[in-house]
């Protein structure tokens, strides 16, 4: 990238050019010291796309945007995109010339001496740029008052070498044009000179005035033997092809024209060039060898080119013929040989097609084999998944069981510090559940294993008495629909007690209302291993024990009630019952 440099306004005389501009322009100029100083760290991409975005600003004629740039600091009027080249540069090249740009640029203080990396200067100030737009734009520079006198200066000579240049191709085009017309001039004289004579006889003979010809050629006055500009004689102009005429022709030759000459092309009369076989030359020949009066060698002469002409005729046919079969059997093998090539491009892209559908046919069955063995093994991971996590769920439902069973038979054998401390090391959950959702609360406070210590002591362990079980039931101890003689004796002891925590009060209060209070709906608690209780029921003998159950008016079928005798003594299962 070229080196950026700051304009001197200070011209030849050591007076401050500046004065003649504007304000807005003097800001412009004096800011390029200031903006080059702050864009001097930025890099070489950072500056180019500055440069661009001030190039879509100026096409754009926003000038005062620019301006604005300039004198903040922002863009140095003299920056140069990547290839070195200055606004001046860019705007007065021939392919983005724009002359209000370069007007505004050279106005505002660019540097019109700045060289590109190719060491070229702006092409406004380079003499050999000489097209008409751009010596209009000299013109009207040179004629802006505003324009400051030392760009004038150096404009004056670039514009003056342009038209003195242009002034001299004119005259040396215009010098060339005369030489060419004065050798056009003497040619014609030359020709009129020389052809006179020659054209006068050759009228004669065109009109068949021979007699005339010939008293001319005894007087001396014309030789038979004369030629044209061309060096033709009469018998190579009436043996040519476009002035043919037999009857001249036979006229000059028996009239002694010498038959041998030759023009400046060294070519003879076409009549004896043995390369001349047109129909009409042919014939004229033969008439001539049937003639009496021409000469015996011109005779000779004229036998030995017609025989030349018949041999090669006759060779030149056999060889057309001969070239004929050739190319017939050369076209008959070409199309035999494209036949083939079609039949084994056919087979070929048969062969291809095939390939392709076999490839097609194995990719296909390798997919659905890899579908398929990816479905296998899906499914078997899933099964082995699924497998896995039902022996998972299984083992911790049984061990959750087995501890649960643990703690039933801690609690059953009074060991209650046992699983104090198993509560406290959170070895066992307190509001644990079985199988069924009964917690240890459900359990002792049914019917079958109704035990009045343990429930107390899971009520000061402070267990959770509002949890369900399965069937959305709570634990008889504070289920409204309860009617177990024991649970309610157990009701009024906790309600009397005074370490009976207030929330249990309150709790077992609302249950003694009724099954109004709450919204657990009439149905037994069942537990195939532990608890029944009393709800609905199948059959009348159902029925009865619960009648006896609930409705024992006696101290002596209260204590029948509270033991598992009288049950026995029905034949009844427990398993009936359970909750």
């Amino acid at each position: 990238m070229s080196k950026r440099r700051i304009i001197d306004l200070t011209g030849p005389a050591g007076i401050n050019q500046s004065d003649a501009l504007s304000p807005a322009k003097k800001a412009c100029t004096a800011s390029n010291v200031g903006a080059s100083n702050k864009l001097h760290n930025q890099t070489p991409k950072e500056i180019d796309a500055q440069f661009k975005a001030v190039q879509e600003l100026l096409k754009k004629s926003e000038f005062t945007a620019v301006e604005k740039k300039i004198e903040q600091g922002e863009f140095d009027i003299n920056s140069t995109n990547i290839s070195g080249n200055t606004l001046l540069h860019t705007y007065s090249n021939v392919h983005y010339f724009n002359p209000k740009i370069v007007v505004w640029l050279l106005k505002h203080g660019i540097d019109y001496t700045a060289i590109n990396r190719h060491n070229n200067i702006a092409s406004l100030f380079k003499k050999n740029i000489k097209s008409t737009h751009m010596e209009e734009l000299r013109g009207n520079l040179l004629n802006d008052p505003e324009i400051l006198p030392e760009l004038k200066q150096k404009l004056r000579p670039v514009q003056h070498l342009v038209q003195e240049e242009k002034k001299k191709v004119r005259e040396e085009q215009q010098k060339i044009r005369e030489e060419k017309q004065k050798a056009r001039e003497e040619q014609q004289k030359a020709q009129y000179e020389i052809d006179p004579e020659f054209k006068a006889v050759q009228k004669l003979l065109n009109e068949g005035k021979f007699a005339e010809v010939e008293k001319m050629i005894e007087q001396g006055e014309f030789n038979i033997n004369s030629t044209n500009v061309s060096d033709n004689t009469l018998l190579h102009t009436y043996s040519n092809a476009h002035y043919f005429n037999p009857k001249i022709v036979v006229w000059l030759l028996k009239h002694g024209i010498d038959y041998t000459a030759i023009n400046r092309h060294d070519n003879i009369a076409s009549l004896f060039n043995k390369n001349v076989k047109y129909s009409y030359m042919e014939e004229l020949r033969g008439n001539l060898l049937n003639d009496p009066e021409i000469l015996p060698e011109l005779k000779q002469k004229l036998r030995y080119i017609q025989n030349l002409t018949r041999e090669e005729k006759q060779k030149a046919r056999e060889e057309k013929m001969q070239k004929a079969r050739e190319e017939k059997q050369k076209a008959r093998e070409k199309k035999q040989k494209a036949r083939e090539e079609k039949q084994k491009a056919q087979e070929e892209k048969q062969k291809a097609q095939e390939e392709k559908q076999k490839a097609r046919e194995e990719k296909m069955q390798k997919a659905r084999e890899e579908k398929q063995k990816a479905r296998e093994e899906k499914i078997q991971k899933a099964r082995e998944e699924k497998q896995k996590i039902r022996e998972e769920q299984k083992q911790k439902a049984q061990d959750e069981k087995q501890k649960f069973l643990e703690v039933k038979t801690l609690l059953e054998e009074g060991k209650f510090a046992a699983v104090e401390e198993k509560i406290e090391q959170r070895e066992f959950d307190i509001n644990s559940t079985n199988i069924s959702g009964n917690t240890l609360l459900h359990i002792y406070s049914c019917a079958k294993s109704f035990h009045p210590v343990i429930i107390k002591w899971l009520l000061a362990q402070n267990i959770d008495y509002t949890v369900t079980n399965k069937q959305n039931k709570l634990a008889s101890i504070v289920n409204p629909k309860s009617k177990i003689i024991a649970v309610s004796q157990l009701r009024e002891e906790l309600l009397k007690s005074p370490d009976t925590p207030t929330e249990i009060k309150g709790y077992i209060t609302m249950s003694l209302k009724g099954p109004g209070d709450f919204d657990h709906p009439n149905e037994p608690i069942r537990d195939n291993e532990t608890c029944f209780g009393i709800g609905n029921y199948s059959t009348e003998e159902d029925e009865n024990i619960a009648f006896l159950l609930e409705d024992s008016s006696t101290e002596e079928d209260e204590n029948l009630v509270s033991t598992e005798d009288f049950l026995t003594e029905k034949n009844l299962l427990l398993g009936d019952y359970l909750l």
